[in-house]
């Protein structure tokens, strides 16, 4: 595999940085980021440690081959005892900040303790900015990255942040990077939040060592002409995740209602070919030839309320699950989410428990202050908001 054997420690508290170098027996024995930030993880962190005390420690590690040119390696691992489950808590994000993050020169990166004030983490190399982000606090996740990139004055620095759902430690906040990759699940985003973490941005300034360059391009070239025979890589760059929503959905696995019902009579509305007519971008994280992202916006606001999505959970649960059989307004609850940094997972299982409650007359209508008769789309807007 490919390692620097270096670790950053980021010291919140303090506001100081050291370089820890990592054990080759350590990364001989854990591939990839996943394997090492849990090692790291399960020595730093004590059961009892509250998710959301300054003893919960953050870990960020690139995948193994993140940072080559090796395809579709551009996933990101982060670590942490999680909020939501009181547990052990991995997420990954794919996009540009895990290659950059580990061309930085870091095979791990480790958050410690609590921010004094609200702080953007700005690294450049071994060089670590502590930047004051007080004026970032409350801002929307789109808002951030775009205001912090334009205060760095380089447009080559790719960020992670978190939205008001992170800051006000909603336990199912998402940390996200590239404006709509999520690290989802979990409420890593609390955690952050609780350090007062309100932004990390990343640029490298160095090439990942390779044993033998002319062997790992050769194998790179074999790997590319296998993802481009798959016959599951063109419908997948064609339609993204959502492309198999009605196959499942004639299957019974899609969620309709909570899981009480099994087929949705406004699924053709929602469908793949439904939200493939709506794709506007067609979009790819860091050396990934399959490219199933697909750029869709929210008709109804500006250019700016775009979303990379919807992806397929997202679509089956602010869709079928709350019965909505709306595209547009499955997009703009995504948007929704993308910009406070809630995890759209959690938040529309939540919402579509609420609906579920109120068609049963467990809960009024007017107690949620809604009109029984308002567009669904319109109802789980209101709720999300």
């Amino acid at each position: 595999m490919t390692w620097f054997h270096r670790l950053l420690r980021i010291d919140l508290t303090r506001h100081q940085t050291s370089i820890e170098e990592i054990p080759i027996h350590v990364t001989e024995a854990f591939v990839g980021g996943k394997g090492l930030g849990t090692y790291y993880l399960y020595r730093e962190i004590a059961p009892q440690v509250d998710p959301l005390g300054p003893e919960n420690k953050v870990f960020l590690a690139p995948g193994a081959l993140s940072g080559t040119l090796a395809p579709a390696a551009s996933r990101y691992e982060a670590l942490t005892k999680s909020p939501l489950t009181g547990i052990y808590l991995d997420s990954n994000a794919g996009g540009h900040f895990g290659p950059e993050l580990k061309l930085t020169g870091h095979d791990l990166v480790i958050l410690e303790g609590r921010s004094p004030t609200p702080v953007a983490l700005v690294i450049r190399g071994d060089e670590v900015q502590f930047r004051d982000a007080a004026s970032l606090w409350g801002r929307s996740v789109y808002e951030t990255e775009t205001t912090l990139r334009r205060d760095l004055g380089d447009p080559r620095f790719r960020i992670a942040s978190i939205g008001p759902a992170g800051e006000r430690l909603v336990k199912f906040a998402c940390v996200s990077n590239d404006y709509s990759r999520q690290l989802g699940r979990g409420g890593l985003g609390a955690v952050l939040g609780s350090q007062r973490v309100k932004a990390i941005a990343a640029l490298g300034t160095r090439t990942l060592p390779v044993a033998d360059p002319d062997a790992f391009m050769a194998a790179v070239q074999a790997a590319l002409q296998q993802i481009f025979q798959n016959p599951w890589v063109a419908g997948n760059r064609q339609h993204g995740t959502i492309g198999g929503i009605d196959d499942l959905h004639a299957l019974g696995i899609v969620p309709v209602a909570n899981f009480t019902r099994g087929v949705f009579a406004g699924m053709e509305r929602i469908g793949a070919a439904s939200f493939g007519a709506l794709v506007e971008a067609r979009l790819a994280c860091a050396n990934c030839p399959v490219a199933c992202s697909k750029g869709t916006r929210w008709q109804a606001g500006t250019e700016r309320d775009a979303i990379e999505g919807p992806e397929y959970e997202t679509a089956a649960l602010f869709g079928a699950n709350c019965l909505v059989d709306d595209p547009q307004a499955i997009i703009h609850a995504n948007l929704i989410c993308n910009e406070a940094g809630m995890d759209t997972i959690s938040a529309a299982t939540l919402v579509g428990m609420v609906l579920g409650a109120a068609d049963e007359g467990l809960i009024s209508w007017s107690d949620l202050g809604l009109a029984p008769d308002a567009p669904r789309g319109e109802k789980v807007i209101a709720l999300l908001r």
